[in-house]
């Protein structure tokens, strides 16, 4: 990678949770460094526990449009070590080409807590034109086999509907 100070002071101030560094990073920076930047924040996100520095990263992952983050916010979403603090990570992926992840976010509208459900049920809206008819009967039939409490039965039932409206 380019500047190995600039990383190394980077990471310092993310570890430290001082993020004004981390938002002046971006600035002029060439496409090329940019991608390399993401790169670094992407090995940033995969190795860290800290959750505050998680939920920053997602956010910029959001709003930088980083894709290549897709299946390591889908990773820490759907781990049970961020079960009820996955919102930031789900949020993130609303706006991220996500529609490849449809099998692992369509658990999470039958188990996961009232945000994680919200957010889930958010991203089936936003990608279920993309999603094809076989795709959409497996997460239909997903939903349907799902163990889930009685208190998530309208999220599921509004999956189910979703998923069936939108059928060709």
């Amino acid at each position: 990678m380019g500047d190995e100070s600039f990383y190394k002071r980077l990471k310092k101030d993310l570890e430290a949770e001082e993020y004004s560094s981390l938002e002046n990073a971006f600035a002029n920076l060439t496409e090329d460094r940019i991608k390399e930047l993401e790169d670094f924040l992407c090995k940033i996100f995969v190795d860290s526990n800290n959750i505050y520095l998680l939920h920053q990263l997602a956010l910029i992952f959001k709003f930088r449009k980083v894709h290549k983050s897709v299946p390591f916010l889908i990773k820490k979403a759907t781990s049970p070590e961020y079960r009820n603090k996955n919102g930031t990570f789900l949020y993130a992926l609303i706006n991220l080409d996500c529609k490849d992840y449809y099998k692992e976010i369509i658990p999470i509208i039958a188990t996961g807590d009232l945000e994680s459900r919200e957010r889930s049920i958010f991203i089936l809206e936003v990608i279920v034109d993309e999603l094809n008819d076989k795709e959409k009967e497996e997460a239909v039939a997903m939903l349907k086999n799902l163990p889930y409490p009685d208190k998530n039965k309208p999220w599921v039932d509004d999956a189910i509907g979703l998923l069936s409206s939108k059928n060709s």
